[in-house]
């Protein structure tokens, strides 16, 4: 604001009659300072009742929603819409589910389980709506005006979601998606719902899977309205810079209007629930951005044609078509120990589980540990080296916790997925180098939980990124030579096992599984199609692991190995 002060400044000493290059050096830098402080004042007066065509469509749409949500409350329209949903079913299918995993109550329990009807049973996606008669396809030729009958239950437009008693909302969305928010007793907030996507508390599917730029999420229904844009969000200061249709002052002073006419309709015992949810609620907005992105929220739009979710940009940071090749006869045998080459702190060590009605202890395979002490660098590569030219996938599973095998969230510094070319023996520089940093002939993965900010200006505490850097220079953790990164995960080092499948084929795909889905399922969190072996390791190459912590340590353990050619490749 000074620099549009001093520039006034200078025109108002022109328009006087001073002139010359250093005119703003005869201004007082009292007149500079009181010509900002003015200008502050004005733009601050002018800003908060600022509102843009856009911003009245936007009030005027949830002005619009707040009253229509009033519907969703007609005791004929919840009657005609049970007529419709298995309730005893569902409520059968809740109760078993409550008792198979004791974490939900039974009322979340039944939402889930209706959620999961109306997508799989009720509700059919189709590019074009069959012939009523003969089934074939039809072409779009217009609209038409709703039926009496349509009209009688509200089928103008519809979005239903409150049926069974649950406490609901509707959440609209600026970039123009609809979806609901149900109140968890059990949990004591409100739960994100999605019915289309059967997606439940998953609050950053849309701004980190469908990558989608929110700006405004409201929340309405019949008691109150909120604006809930940062349950949505991580990065909420470049989301607020987005926010230009209204000024924050001018879109909070209409919510509560909103909110007051509301809450005077009702009881003051129900005023008295509300309000303290709500206060309870702007703490758990305030402090949202803290939270981890779960690899359920990264997957793009699943619900229609991939030919419109991709018109629509919606398929996700990664492309939701990409899937994991079949594997074929393994490569290299990870399971024999002395085909491994273990250096620095690198070893091996022996697992054992219980099976059986007597619990008879049996061992299971020897678990690779890369580090567990500070300052440690320890490295492990197959003996054998792989022919790079031909498409591979290496599969493994990783655990990051401290010695107790508990979230070393305040541990250091990662590891890394290594080819190189140099030596079997081949260990890399500490710290934040990870172990691989300093290899010439190579290309590194890393999985970094420590931001070293100063030293390898790490975009996170909590990243994947492909290193590599053509010969003759050494590799190097430092984030200049990033080939591709992401953030987009959840926490590595949270104690927990993860199912990791690199896909080498036509560049680099990098699918993640995490213990819920345990191997079930996997979400391609990187993604660098272009990226060639060969232009960074000759075709012979060793394959394996390395890690390093500095002052602060963690446990890096690897199990699982499995290096295996991709069938099409034969």
């Amino acid at each position: 604001m000074s620099d549009v002060a001093r520039e006034i400044g200078a025109k108002f000493c022109e328009l006087r009659g001073y002139s010359g290059p250093n005119v703003t050096a005869t201004l007082d830098p009292s007149i500079i300072t009181h010509l900002a402080n003015v200008l502050a004042k004005l733009w601050s007066e002018h800003s908060d009742g600022a509102m843009s065509p856009e911003g009245s469509r936007l009030v005027a749409s949830i002005t619009s929603y707040s009253d229509h949500v009033k519907r969703y409350e007609d005791r004929i329209l919840l009657d005609k819409a049970m007529d419709y949903i298995p309730i005893d079913r569902l409520l059968d299918e809740a109760e078993e589910q409550c008792n198979n995993t004791h974490d939900l109550s039974l009322e979340d329990a039944l939402v889930k389980r209706l959620m999961s009807w109306f997508k799989v049973d009720f509700f059919t996606w189709v590019d074009t709506l069959p012939c009523e008669r003969c089934q074939s396809k039809t072409t779009v030729d217009g609209g038409l005006q709703p039926n009496r009958e349509e009209l009688t239950h509200g089928a103008n437009r519809v979005e239903a979601h409150r049926a069974i008693g649950v406490e609901a909302r509707l959440v609209i969305d600026t970039t123009d998606h609809i979806w609901t928010e149900i109140y968890s007793e059990q949990e004591g907030r409100w739960i994100h719902l999605d019915c289309c996507e059967n997606a439940f508390d998953k609050p950053l599917l849309y701004s980190q899977g469908w990558v989608k730029s929110l700006t405004y999420v409201v929340a309405v229904s019949a008691e109150e309205v909120l604006d809930v844009t940062r349950r949505y969000v991580l990065d909420w200061p470049v989301v607020l810079k987005r926010r230009r249709w209204i000024s924050e002052k001018k879109l909070a002073e209409i919510i509560g209007q909103l909110n007051d006419n509301k809450l005077r309709k009702l009881s003051p015992e129900r005023r008295g629930v509300l309000l303290k949810r709500a206060e309870k609620e702007q703490i758990e907005l305030q402090e949202s951005e803290n939270r981890q992105v779960s690899l359920d929220e990264l997957q793009g739009r699943q619900s229609g044609s991939l030919d419109w979710r991709t018109s629509r940009e919606e398929t996700g940071a990664v492309s939701a078509h990409l899937s994991i090749p079949n594997e074929t006869i393994p490569l290299l045998d990870f399971k024999d120990e002395n085909h491994i080459q273990l250096s620095g702190s690198a070893k091996f060590i022996p697992q054992q589980d219980t099976t059986g009605e007597s619990g008879r202890r049996f061992l299971v395979t020897s678990l690779l540990r890369l580090t567990d002490h500070p300052d440690q660098v320890g490295s492990a590569f197959h003996t054998n080296q792989i022919d790079l030219s031909k498409s591979f996938m290496l599969s493994f599973s990783f655990r990051i916790a401290d010695r107790s095998g508990n979230p070393a969230f305040n541990g250091a510094d990662g590891f890394a997925v290594v080819l190189q070319a140099e030596s079997v023996q081949a260990l890399g520089e500490g710290g934040f180098q990870l172990g691989y940093g300093g290899l010439k002939n190579s290309l590194a993965i890393e999985f970094d939980t420590y931001r070293s900010e100063d030293r390898a200006n790490d975009p996170s505490g909590n990243h994947v990124s492909i290193h590599a850097r053509r010969y003759p220079h050494a590799n190097s953790a430092h984030h200049h030579y990033s080939l591709a990164c992401t953030s987009s995960l959840p926490p590595l080092n949270n104690g927990l096992w993860y199912h990791v499948k690199i896909v080498f084929q036509g560049g680099i795909q990098i699918f993640l599984s995490d213990a819920v889905n345990n191997g079930s399922s996997y979400v391609c969190v990187l993604n660098a199609p272009k990226l060639s072996l060969l232009d960074y390791i000759p075709p012979k190459a060793w394959i394996g692991f390395t890690a390093s912590t500095g002052g602060l340590f963690q446990c890096h353990d690897i199990r699982a190995i499995v290096c295996s050619r991709i069938e099409a490749d034969q």
